[in-house]
């Protein structure tokens, strides 16, 4: 079963017991679903949207205020199912800053979208710090989600590998990722690691490993047990990525990166095949585990659909600053492209004399040539 990477870290990071103070104690949970979260595949929206809706129905049973900004890139990027999110946001009492619609309204979108898909996935630093600095500032204006509301929620388990092997262990090391320090276990590429899980974890599935690496990095790493080998794709310095094909806790489990024809490779999440070449040392830190019977709710899930969420849960005018922004810059570079344009013309009439002159000297050599060999 493909659940998808990042929607499974943020289900992971919620479910670790290290973060438990963390929800206990925050504020506010502010969730931006990416350009995954807008598949332009039919067939695969019903099982990604599906996921999604499991990460709504947890931000909502933590009762804390949440926030959902619908990005005008990530929707750019995508493509799909914009008002899945708003609805869903409706559903649960969230509060909601659609930064899509508004730029489509106010004719804004080719403006943050004229880039190359990672550029736009990637926008000006400004487009966040000033959205940042707004949530801020209206934080005591946000709701807190609906109650008495059902969640059926699978029963998901996080494992990390220190809570498993001893840290004792020489291949541990202590090292800094995006929340805290954590243990992380250093898998040589030479090298395969050997674990049990406890008892109680057995008939449960893996659906996916965090881990962090030292550089960033293209590999893999294969999970194996009894019954199969399934390869996982290892990429950046720290990310979590999804394991395929219904991996079940049954026995030893081994992990390394020994390549044969009864490797299982993936067929949704990202793997280039060239990475298999990359043999490298892959940072564990642990697992996202779930009960064997985890099904995907049957939802009926329309492709596009117009839907206004209600007024006390909307806050897109939070992103009047964009289209500020953007009057601001084009103002700027009306009054610096001259001044570029002179400067780069200047460049081009210098090019032109000194080709000219240059032209002009090999001729004068060349007509001295031609007089000298006929004595003229």
């Amino acid at each position: 079963m493909d659940f998808h990477q990042f929607i499974l870290w943020g289900i992971y990071i919620v479910y670790a017991e290290k973060n438990k103070q963390i929800f206990e104690e925050v504020d506010l949970i502010i969730f931006n679903p990416t350009t995954q979260a807008y598949p332009k595949d039919k067939k695969r929206s019903q099982f990604i949207l599906s996921i999604y809706n499991y990460i709504y129905k947890i931000l909502g049973k933590l009762q804390k205020k949440v926030l959902i900004i619908q990005w005008q890139h990530y929707v750019f990027c995508g493509g799909k199912y914009t008002s899945f999110h708003k609805i869903q946001s409706e559903r649960y009492g969230f509060n909601f800053i659609d930064a899509y619609e508004f730029c489509l309204r106010e004719k804004l979108l080719d403006f943050y979208t004229q880039f190359n898909l990672f550029e736009v996935e990637h926008p000006m630093d400004f487009v966040y710090s000033k959205m940042a600095q707004n949530i801020c500032e209206n934080f005591i204006f946000f709701k807190k989600p609906k109650k008495n509301i059902s969640f059926n929620i699978p029963d998901f388990k996080v494992l990390d590998l220190d809570e498993i092997i001893e840290t004792k262990n020489d291949n541990f090391t202590n090292q800094r990722t995006y929340l805290y320090k954590e243990n992380v276990y250093n898998l040589k590429s030479s090298k395969e690691l050997k674990f049990n899980f406890p008892k109680e974890y057995f008939g449960m599935k893996i659906l996916g490993m965090h881990y962090h690496n030292k550089q960033r990095i293209f590999s893999y790493c294969i999970f194996e047990n009894q019954d199969q080998k399934v390869l996982q794709g290892i990429f950046e310095t720290q990310s979590f990525n999804a394991l395929e094909y219904d991996f079940i806790i049954n026995s030893e489990i081994k992990i390394h990166q020994l390549l044969d024809e009864n490797v299982k490779k993936p067929l949704f999440t990202w793997f280039d095949k060239i990475w298999e070449n990359n043999k490298e040392d892959i940072g564990i830190i642990g697992f996202l585990l779930a009960s064997r019977e985890i099904k995907i709710e049957d939802l009926e899930i329309l492709e596009e659909t117009e839907f206004e969420i209600s007024k006390e849960y909307d806050f897109t005018h939070l992103c009047e600053y964009l289209k500020e922004y953007k009057i601001a810059i084009e103002q700027y570079n009306q009054r610096k492209d001259p001044i570029k344009l002179a400067s780069l013309q200047n460049q081009i009439n210098t090019l032109n004399i000194q080709i000219s002159d240059l032209s002009n000297k090999k001729l004068i050599k060349f007509e001295k040539k031609i007089k000298k060999i006929f004595g003229l």
